[in-house]
């Protein structure tokens, strides 16, 4: 009696040490496990029994937590139950175990981290359930793994040894006390495989600084001045001769290789004003100038559709070259719809150093393969 009473008056304070660590705990977790326990009582016939169990985890440190778990086994063991009580191998059980536990974790890591554990509790059997509690003790090993973030796999293996020879109702004989106190206790081992979900508290925050401005002075407004009224000096009036402006040079405007009046389906027009830098695709004052004729074009021609298709010379690598002929087509695209064209009716491709018209052998070659054409499509 004395040795159950310790063990409430344990677990009450465990219970009160958790609820306080709660508040400064890096994170809790819980999880369910099933397994495999073989008995370890009078005689020698155990056999191989199912074991589940779930527990809720509470980390009070990064490397000691507190777990508080309930389980249950169907231990048993073959033999005569023709021969008298203390000779007697056979037995079944069913029994329900709680039990708080303290894990010590080493050292922590993302794939691999070991624990042990150690702990006290109680246990019934269910088929006598009159028979007092029975104090247990588990103590073992354990590893866990992540799977991924908030969910990992345990496995756990360990002793449960209990505090009398009551568990299976069969005395041990004197010869057969439990290898571990050489006293006439039950235990039985198990070995279990888990999933445990966890949750990390949010770190504390601490508030944010609100900066206050401070109060301005409020403004001095100087006292008006009143006016002084001064007669202006009389001047003759000279009138300067005007110059003439020199006329605006306008840019030099090409001809298109194709009268862009002629808007049928399928026609298509190289503008050879349209001209880019090498590796540029922005739109240059010269070209804006040749692009006004096909912004003049599709406004006087609402129903008709283009493609903008975009060249380049050979320099650089296919992939940069596709990469800038496609900017190009759509640097010119952008500045149509810019002007007020409706952008559904342009489509833009680029061809890259595909399709030239002339040779990229020479810088004069190279300057006519930088272009852009129109196609009137559908």
């Amino acid at each position: 009696m004395k040795t159950k009473t310790i063990i409430v008056i344990m677990m009450l304070l465990l219970c009160y040490g958790i609820a306080s660590a709660a508040y400064t705990s890096p994170g809790w977790s819980f999880g369910y496990e099933i397994g495999v326990a073989r008995g370890d009582n009078a005689g020698d016939a155990e056999n191989l029994a199912p074991l589940a169990g779930v527990h809720a985890q509470l980390d009070l440190f990064k490397f000691f937590a507190v777990r508080i778990g309930a389980g249950y086994t169907a231990l048993h063991a073959t033999g005569d139950n023709d021969l008298p009580v203390n000779v007697r191998t056979a037995y079944s059980t069913n029994t329900f175990m709680a039990d708080a536990r303290v894990l010590f974790q080493p050292f922590y890591a993302h794939k691999f981290s070991p624990f042990i554990y150690a702990g006290t509790g109680g246990a019934k059997e269910l088929r006598h359930f009159n028979e007092d509690i029975i104090p247990v003790f588990p103590v073992g090993i354990g590893v866990k793994t992540a799977l991924k973030d908030g969910l990992a796999i345990e496995v756990a293996g360990g002793y449960h040894l209990f505090n009398s020879d009551d568990l299976d109702g069969l005395p041990r004989a004197d010869d057969d006390m439990n290898r571990f106190t050489d006293r006439r206790q039950d235990g039985f081992w198990g070995l279990t495989v888990g999933l445990v979900h966890s949750s990390k508290a949010p770190a504390k925050t601490p508030p944010p600084v609100v900066y206050v401005p401070p109060t301005p002075a409020p403004p001095v407004v100087p006292k008006p001045v009143p006016p002084v009224f001064v007669e202006p000096e009389k001047k003759p009036i000279v009138v300067e001769p005007v110059p003439t402006p020199e006329p605006v040079k306008l840019p030099e405007v090409k001809v298109p290789l194709d009268d862009f009046d002629d808007l049928t389906v399928g026609k298509k027009f190289v503008f050879e004003g349209i001209l880019f830098d090498t590796a540029k695709y922005a739109i240059t004052p010269e070209t804006a100038v040749i692009l006004e004729r096909a912004y003049v074009a599709l406004s006087a021609n609402p129903e008709v559709n283009v493609i903008i298709i975009g060249h380049t010379d050979s320099v650089g690598s296919d992939a940069s070259n596709q990469i800038l002929s496609e900017n190009r087509a759509a640097s010119v695209k952008n500045w149509l719809v810019g002007k007020g064209i409706d952008a559904k009716r342009i489509r833009t491709i680029g061809k890259g150093e595909k399709e030239p018209r002339a040779t990229n052998d020479t810088p004069e070659g190279r300057h006519l393969n930088r272009r852009i054409e129109f196609e009137v499509v559908e």
